[in-house]
């Protein structure tokens, strides 16, 4: 088994540069035992984990119910906004009683990606978009006019464009959190498609510098 501990930074570094361990591991095991904050729009990254791992993968979430105030309160996060009741059957969904929570919205599509699919992603992102923030009984003073509202969706789509058009991802995963005491919110977007760096190398192949084509990766 391959223990992954001390939160999302482990499960990145393990998952980039250990790849050796994870051939050679049937189960993966998530210990947040050790983490006392978790920002909830990191919810897309850790999902987007859940997702590439459970292929090749048994998955395990160690119950912190009985940790300290500040790990259960990791816990009881991941819950309100359905991201571990998800993966994890020992997990069940709490209430959001403060209404601070975007939930965990995970859209799949075809394995062809069909134009079909294109609207889907839209369609299903405008819906999320509408029911988590602009109709939030506290959090759509944000956007006041439809013009604020527009001009927010046209970013979002933009993301969502660049993950249809350069990335060929079949999953997008959306998550977010409202930060009451900064009067403002976070909110991500997430996909399992080709890197950047690998999709330029992949477009960019047999090109030579004369072709004014520059590439650029980094280890960091």
């Amino acid at each position: 088994d391959l223990r992954m501990s001390r939160g999302l930074g482990d499960v990145y570094k393990r998952q980039e540069l250990n790849s050796v361990e994870l051939a050679f591991a049937e189960k993966v095991i998530f210990d947040f035992s050790e983490t006392t904050w978790f920002s909830g729009e990191m919810s897309s990254f850790l999902g987007s984990i859940f997702e590439h791992l459970s292929i090749t993968h048994d998955l395990e979430f160690l119950n912190l119910e009985n940790s300290n105030r500040q790990n259960a309160a990791v816990l009881n996060y991941l819950r309100k906004n359905g991201l571990l009741p998800m993966y994890f059957d020992q997990f069940n969904k709490t209430e959001d009683v403060f209404h601070t929570v975007m939930q965990y919205k995970m859209i799949k599509n075809s394995a062809l990606l069909e134009k079909s699919d294109e609207i889907q992603m839209f369609n299903e992102t405008r819906d999320y978009i509408e029911n988590q923030i602009f109709s939030h009984k506290d959090w759509n003073t944000l956007f006041p006019t439809e013009e604020e509202r527009e001009n927010f969706q046209t970013i979002v789509y933009e993301l969502v464009d660049n993950v249809i058009a350069h990335s060929s991802s079949k999953m997008l995963i959306l998550s977010g959190q409202f930060y009451p005491n900064k009067n403002k919110f976070k909110f991500s977007i997430s996909d399992l498609g080709k890197t950047i760096p690998v999709a330029a190398m992949k477009r960019y192949q047999g090109k030579s510098h004369s072709d004014s084509c520059l590439l650029y990766t980094s280890d960091a």
